[in-house]
């Protein structure tokens, strides 16, 4: 398995990944709507957005195998985590395309009460996560993890994360992270992670 930043030509290609893994999210679920197929283009046009501004602030990690995508991994360095107002503008036409300005608004909840809990101390944040069904349970998510740690680790820096799954804490706490808090957001429950320096 090789693990290396992403080509902006692959961009693509990890927005679809991305959809497809994080398709029944509790979170994704909340703002997209109950329609499965519905939901899944909504996220692909939604990722592939979003994973543009993140090359921008920081970078998004690939795993490959065979020549094949496995997972995802973005990557925001401090000061870098949350999208400046003209990137979330550049979102909202997007989001207009998948659904309508209800979806805009709970897009715009969403990532507002994420944000809003962000550590006020310098953090690396991690996110999103995501692994090709295919390639599940065969160390992908822990090998990008643990280059995300790595470059964290070498930095001297705090690590943070959100996650709306609870399956996932036990895989986090793997790699260093615990949860510091628990919210609702869209009646859904996140659970925010840190990882000290």
């Amino acid at each position: 398995m090789e693990i290396r930043q992403l080509r902006p030509s692959e961009r693509q290609s990890a927005a679809d990944l991305l959809s497809r893994a994080m398709r029944d999210n509790p979170i994704n679920m909340a703002v997209f709507g109950p329609d499965d197929a519905c939901r899944q283009r909504a996220l692909a046009l939604f990722f592939e957005t979003a994973l543009q501004g993140l090359e921008r602030r920081g970078l998004v990690l690939g795993a490959f195998g065979d020549g094949a995508m496995l997972g995802v991994c973005g990557v925001a360095p401090p000061g870098q985590c949350q999208p400046a107002t003209p990137e979330k503008l550049r979102m909202v036409p997007v989001l207009l395309k998948t659904g309508s300005i209800a979806t805009v608004l709970r897009t715009a909840h969403w990532v507002g009460e994420w944000a809003r809990r962000d550590p006020p101390i310098a953090h690396w944040h991690l996110g999103p996560v995501a692994v090709a069904a295919s390639a599940r349970r065969g160390g992908v998510g822990g090998a990008l993890v643990s280059a995300f740690c790595t470059r964290v680790d070498a930095a001297g820096g705090v690590a943070y994360l959100e996650t709306d799954k609870r399956e996932n804490i036990h895989f986090y706490e793997r790699h260093g992270f615990s949860v510091t808090a628990e919210g609702e957001v869209l009646n859904i429950t996140s659970w925010f992670m840190t990882r000290p320096s």
